[in-house]
């Protein structure tokens, strides 16, 4: 029986992605972009969401050579969005609100 990966990387300290190719993480990217960016709309706390674009596959590429030793499981902000906010107590609130869902 083979022994299961460790979901956290060592090397780089970041948890891992289930998938190492960088390929199929674009895929599953693009299929999940718009749910969570309807989530993060729908939950958001605080200021205003603007919706953000999947990361690039050249700035992909080159975030995985550069800081994960060409670990592609490593990437792991590929689908984001921005919150802006108008102060620092609107910045506290919003993080007292993730770490309220945080497990």
């Amino acid at each position: 029986m083979r022994k299961r990966a460790s979901r956290y990387s060592v090397r780089s300290k970041k948890i891992r992605q289930q998938s190492t190719s960088l390929e199929k993480l674009f895929e599953e990217a693009h299929e999940v972009s718009a749910a969570f960016q309807g989530w993060v709309s729908k939950w958001n706390p605080v200021g205003r969401v603007e919706q953000g674009k999947v990361k690039s596959c050249e700035r992909a590429i080159q975030k995985t050579v550069r800081s994960y030793h060409r670990d592609a499981s490593c990437l792991t902000d590929v689908v984001r969005c921005t919150v802006v906010v108008e102060s620092v107590s609107e910045v506290l609130e919003w993080v007292r609100r993730v770490r309220g869902m945080s497990v």
